[in-house]
């Protein structure tokens, strides 16, 4: 049989990033949709900042890059004109001097300055990139805190985006029950389910989960295991028919388990929580101490103590004492 283990969780954001700039200025557009709520898609712009002051510093880098490109040009044709002169002469000189005569160190400065300037432009034009602020990932806006006009510095919070593909639901589970379902080691980075197929009930219906990972620390004053479940398209954005889940609502779970040999039985029939009363092959009344391994709503499962086929007393036994004959009227028998 396949067990089911009941909980209750809290749906989580997967992915959360609060977007902030890296370079100032007015805030020149934002996509009119983008509001308190909106939906953002992938590389979709949503903040552009006034870039015209850094269209300048490019413009200014080139010119300078330009210029030294130019004087190395120079240079060069100098350091020709010296060496020409050199052979000319009759002078022999050391490697030092010949250096400093055929004007090498000029030459490295410019290359110098050159490498120095192609840094400053590749910086602008960063910076001119970064004008633009792109969504990450599909998303929510949770939080909103520019508009058109407004003077942004660096590190500014501009909005808050939350993922959509995926929600996650944290769960609590006892390291007792861990053993009877599915953890995978790794993730797959697609909508395959590798853990085990979960049921997520709120109060307008029910979506399919599934386990994905366990942090792998407990809880130090409860002592239980989190259980992350991932959710696709969990506003239903994809599927309009689908119920959606909102980030901290508060859920019931039901984790299909892995198929095991065990007894099932109504919780009405344990005694003291560690035994039931069975009829035994001579018809007496025996106590039988069992292993309950799961508690369902209203059943246990039982894995060891009791076999198929054994005859558990489903009447209230006010008093009663081990070896008793017992006649047996009609049995409800148990499931396996």
């Amino acid at each position: 049989m396949t067990p089911t283990i009941s909980t209750n969780g809290v749906v989580k954001q997967k992915n959360k990033v609060s977007l902030r700039p890296e370079v100032k200025g007015t805030v020149k557009h934002i996509p009119f949709h983008l509001i308190l709520g909106g939906f953002a898609k992938k590389g979709e712009p949503l903040v552009t900042i006034d870039s015209e002051l850094h269209q300048l510093a490019v413009d200014e880098a080139n010119a300078q890059l330009s210029k030294l490109k130019a004087a190395k040009q120079i240079e060069i044709g100098r350091q020709k004109s010296a060496e020409m002169e050199y052979q000319l002469s009759d002078t022999v000189l050391q490697a030092e001097s010949l250096a400093l005569l055929l004007r090498e160190p000029h030459l490295k400065q410019i290359e110098s300055d050159i490498a120095k300037a192609e840094a400053s432009l590749k910086r602008a034009k960063l910076n001119l990139e970064k004008t633009t602020i792109y969504a990450p990932f599909n998303g929510k806006i949770t939080a909103k805190q520019v508009e058109i006009g407004s003077m942004i510095k660096d590190n500014t919070n501009l909005m808050d985006l939350i993922a959509t593909d995926a929600f996650w639901v944290q769960v609590n589970v006892t390291t007792k029950d861990l053993k009877w379902f599915d953890i995978p080691n790794k993730s797959t980075g697609t909508s395959r389910c590798l853990g085990s197929e979960v049921i997520v009930t709120t109060s307008n219906g029910t979506r399919k989960g599934c386990v994905v990972s366990m942090v792998p620390v407990l809880d130090n004053k409860i002592k239980t295991a989190k259980v992350m479940i991932e959710v696709i398209d969990p506003l239903a954005i994809n599927n309009q028919d689908l119920t959606k889940l909102l980030v901290n609502d508060f859920v019931k779970v039901d984790i299909k388990g892995k198929p095991i040999k065990a007894i099932e039985l109504d919780r009405r029939y344990i005694q003291d929580n560690e035994y039931v009363w069975v009829m035994n092959e001579q018809n007496l009344l025996e106590k039988r101490y069992i292993n309950i391994s799961i508690r369902e709503k209203g059943t246990v499962l039982i894995e060891d103590g009791l076999f198929n086929g054994d005859r558990v007393i489903t009447t209230s036994l006010l008093g009663a004492v081990e070896g008793i004959e017992l006649k047996e009227r009609k049995s409800k028998g148990i499931k396996k």
